[in-house]
C-alpha cells in the first residue's frame, strides 16, 4: 500500500515548501495582525494600560512621510516589529508589536533590573565574589576563579571558559589573546541566574514580574514568559524570555527615567547610571561598543548613526532597545522569529540601513 502511493510524498513536500515561500515573502515573518494605538493629541509623559500615539508626529519633531519611508525600510529587510517612542509618548509604531516571543541576549538587560533590585536590598554588590555566595560549577572551579565577582560577571569580563546554556561559549585562548578582558560569554550571564537565586527567596522571573513589570505596566506571567534553558555540562541555566515589543518600549523608557516610573521608584538611585556607564571596552576596533552591566554603550562613531550615550539591551536575529537620551526616546527593533525558521532574516547591512532611514525622519 505504502508503494502504491509513494508519489504522494513529493507533492505534500512541493506543497508545504511553496507555503513556506509564500508566507516568507510576507513583509513580517511572523502571522500577527499590525497593532494599531489609539492617537491622542495629549499622550501622557508615562503610558496607561496601553500606549497611546502622537495624533500629530510633526509636532513632535518626526517627518510622517519619512517615518512611512522608514517603515518600509524595515519592511523589506523583514524585521517584525519596530517602535519609536519620544518624551515617553508613542511617535510611531509598525508591525507585530504586541505578539510575544524569544527576545535572545535582550533577557540579559532584562535580568540588570533583578540585579538592581538585590542591591538596593543589600543582598548584593558589585564586589560580591562567587565564594561569599557559596557558588561553584561542575567541575570546580579554581580558587582564583571563585574570587569573581558580579562587576565581572555582569560585564563579561571573568575570563571563565566553560559550557553554557544557550550557547555562546569561548575557549580559554580566547580568554588568553583578548586585547580587553571583555570576552562576550554565557557561562558569565547565566550565573546570574544562581547568584540571583542565593540572595532570595523569589526566583528571577517572579522578582520581574511583580517588582518590576507589573509597576510599569508590563504583563509579564513567570509560567508563560520565562524558561529555563539547561544543558548537563552546567548546573547554571539560561533564562529566555519572552517579551512583546509594546513591553521591551515600556522596559527602555524606565531606563531612559533612570529607573523612575512616574514618579514611583522602580530601581535604586543610581543604578541605571552605573550600568549603563562605559565599564569595559570590546574591542579596539573604531566604533567597537562598550559594554556597562548588562547593556551594550554605543561609541559615538558607531556604524549606525547613533547619538552618543546611545546605550542598548541586544540580542541575536536584531532584537534591541535602544535607549537615546540626546533625543530623549526609546527605539525598539524586532527581527526575524527563530521558531519559524523562516528565509531572509535580517543582517547587521540592513539594521544600518533601517536605522539610517529613521534618523532621517527625525527632524533635527
Amino acid at each position: 500500500m505504502v508503494r502504491r502511493f509513494w508519489w504522494v510524498l513529493p507533492v505534500i513536500v512541493s506543497a508545504l515548501a511553496a507555503a513556506w515561500l509564500a508566507l516568507a515573502d510576507h513583509p513580517y515573518p511572523l502571522v500577527c495582525r499590525t497593532a494599531l494605538y489609539p492617537a491622542d493629541p495629549a499622550p501622557p509623559a508615562f503610558p496607561g494600560a496601553t500606549w497611546h500615539r502622537v495624533a500629530d508626529p510633526a509636532a513632535h519633531g518626526w517627518d510622517p512621510a519619512a517615518l512611512e519611508r522608514a517603515h518600509a525600510a524595515a519592511h523589506r529587510a523583514r524585521l517584525a516589529a519596530v517602535m519609536i517612542v519620544e518624551g515617553g509618548r508613542l511617535i510611531s509604531a509598525s508591525g507585530c508589536t504586541r505578539t510575544r516571543w524569544p527576545v535572545a541576549s535582550v533577557r540579559k538587560s532584562l535580568m540588570n533590573a533583578v540585579l538592581g533590585r538585590d542591591v538596593a536590598r543589600g543582598v548584593l554588590s558589585p564586589g560580591t565574589t562567587l565564594a561569599e555566595l557559596g557558588l561553584d560549577d561542575t567541575p570546580p572551579l579554581r580558587a582564583v576563579e571563585r574570587e569573581t565577582d558580579l562587576h565581572r560577571l555582569m560585564t563579561s569580563s571573568t575570563g571563565i571558559c566553560r559550557p553554557a546554556a544557550a550557547g555562546a561559549t569561548c575557549t580559554p585562548v580566547e580568554a588568553a589573546s583578548r586585547a580587553t578582558p571583555f570576552l562576550y560569554n554565557n557561562w558569565d550571564f547565566n550565573m546570574l541566574w544562581s547568584v540571583h537565586a542565593a540572595v532570595s527567596s523569589r526566583d528571577a522571573f517572579t522578582v520581574f514580574a511583580q517588582d518590576i513589570a507589573g509597576p510599569i505596566g508590563i504583563r509579564f506571567d513567570p509560567a508563560r514568559d520565562g524558561r529555563l534553558e539547561r544543558i548537563a555540562a552546567s548546573p547554571h541555566p539560561a533564562c529566555p524570555m519572552d517579551p512583546s515589543a509594546a513591553d521591551m518600549a515600556r522596559f527602555g523608557l524606565l531606563y531612559l527615567r533612570g529607573g523612575d516610573w512616574d514618579g514611583h521608584r522602580i530601581l535604586p538611585p543610581g543604578w541605571v547610571a552605573e550600568s549603563t556607564r562605559a565599564q569595559v571596552s570590546t574591542g579596539p576596533g573604531p566604533g567597537a561598543p562598550h559594554h556597562g552591566y548588562l547593556w551594550w554603550i554605543h561609541a559615538a562613531d558607531n556604524p549606525y548613526g547613533l547619538p552618543p550615550g546611545t546605550f542598548a539591551a541586544e540580542g541575536n536575529g536584531l532584537q534591541a532597545i535602544l535607549v537615546i537620551p540626546a533625543w530623549d526616546a526609546v527605539i525598539v527593533i524586532r527581527g526575524h522569529v527563530p521558531r519559524l525558521l523562516l528565509p531572509g532574516r535580517p543582517d547587521a547591512a540592513d539594521l544600518a540601513a533601517v536605522f539610517a532611514a529613521y534618523v532621517a525622519a527625525r527632524k533635527s
